[in-house]
């Protein structure tokens, strides 16, 4: 009788074992295919944001990938700095799954090139060791080699590539990009414009979620930014000058400020919004997709200026904008021994001693001699189109640019 009892128990105990193992499979099962399903969602939302090319400051959306209504994502879009911004939460019954991401676009084809100048019937005369590979797009003068202070080309080519023709003008920047990108530098000069939501005078460590509203800073007066940390959805302001200095962490932030100061020595990921000047000192290293970026305000009839120091790495975007019309158009300096791994763009003046593995787009180049200016000299200089990578994606500011790629994920 106990016998029999025992075994009955131990049965039992193995029935239901069996069964809490059933069932446990198939919550495990229902769990997983639950995730699936969410990253499926999540990437269908990742792609629906990447083949919308329409313009807004922000845009905040709840759909429904399905007639069913059972798969809802809440997608969130938005600029930032030259870049895009998306958030996307996708939600399946008790489950969800959250991911953010910066987003640009593939270069246009006039980009697949180290060179664009723009046509203003003058050639581009080359001296020393200068190195061009890639297409370019020159006026119809082309290309020469010339000397300064008896020292002349030193390689066998000009260019290893094909040359065409430029056009009068740079290829045009997106108005609605830079509309927006103006009234920042406006907003800049009124700090009185901004709620400031946290006090970053006594450093610390602040982190927002690109999901959150923005964190910002506004400053009356310049503004030293040391021993503290930025990560994410923050916006700092001043009317009068940001410095970055080496202790200070960015990453992903937007700095906007008449004037734009890196110490020597910084290293980050940032965007710097300048109307003034924006000076890199030496040995700065800006990582990858950061862009530094001088606007010139309507009526300010002074240059300003973009310089980088030597032996400085930005990895990204230079742009220069100013007016077609304007007669003291900006200025970009790029010293020796410095170098872009990106795109420089500048609707004005380029000294360039340093390198480029990228494009050039420029109206004019200058080269400054201890005596001398030169207009459209290069002396020693490298453009190397085959060195940026295929992966790199840059802002939708560029006209015609190409699809629409994540650039880096954020939180």
């Amino acid at each position: 009788m106990i016998l029999t009892i025992v075994i009955s128990l131990i049965l039992s105990i193995l029935c239901a074992s069996i069964i809490l193992i059933g069932y446990y499979n198939r919550v495990n099962e229902q769990n997983f295919n639950a995730r699936q399903t969410l990253i499926s969602n999540e990437e269908s939302a990742i792609n629906l944001v990447l083949a919308d090319t329409s313009f807004s400051v922000f845009k905040d959306d709840q759909i429904s990938l399905f007639p069913e209504g059972k798969d809802s994502v809440n997608i969130k879009t938005g600029s930032w700095g030259i870049f895009r911004y998306a958030t996307v939460k996708t939600t399946l019954q008790h489950f969800s799954r959250y991911t953010g991401f910066l987003y640009g676009a593939a270069l246009p084809e006039y980009m697949n090139a180290c060179l664009y100048m723009a046509d203003h019937q003058r050639p581009l005369a080359l001296i020393g060791n200068t190195n061009l590979k890639g297409n370019a797009y020159l006026s119809k003068a082309g290309l020469k080699a010339a000397y300064i202070d008896q020292r002349g080309y030193s390689n066998t080519q000009l260019i290893e590539g094909d040359i065409k023709n430029s056009q009068e003008n740079l290829p045009a920047l997106d108005s609605s990009i830079l509309n927006y990108l103006e009234e920042l530098t406006r907003e800049a000069a009124d700090t009185n414009l901004h709620k400031t939501n946290f006090n970053l005078l006594n450093g610390g460590v602040y982190s927002q979620s690109f999901s959150d509203e923005i964190l910002v800073f506004s400053q009356h007066g310049k503004l030293s930014l040391a021993g503290i940390s930025l990560t994410g959805h923050i916006m700092i302001f001043s009317d009068q000058e940001i410095e970055i200095t080496e202790s200070a962490s960015l990453e992903n932030t937007i700095l906007v400020a008449p004037v734009v100061r890196f110490k020597t020595g910084y290293k980050g990921n940032v965007q710097a919004f300048a109307t003034d000047s924006l000076i890199l000192e030496a040995g700065v290293a800006l990582n990858y997709p950061s862009a530094v970026v001088l606007l010139k305000n309507k009526g300010y009839t002074t240059q300003n200026i973009l310089k980088i120091a030597e032996n400085c790495i930005v990895n990204g975007i230079l742009i220069a904008q100013t007016e077609k019309g304007d007669i003291s158009k900006s200025y970009i300096e790029i010293a020796a021994h410095a170098g872009v791994n990106g795109v420089v763009y500048t609707m004005g003046y380029l000294s360039l001693k340093g390198w480029v593995h990228g494009v050039v787009l420029t109206d004019f180049f200058i080269y400054k001699s201890p005596s001398t200016i030169y207009e459209n000299y290069l002396v020693d200089v490298t453009i190397n189109r085959y060195k940026l990578s295929g992966y790199f994606a840059g802002p939708s500011i560029f006209s015609h640019s190409g699809r629409q790629k994540v650039i880096t994920w954020v939180k």
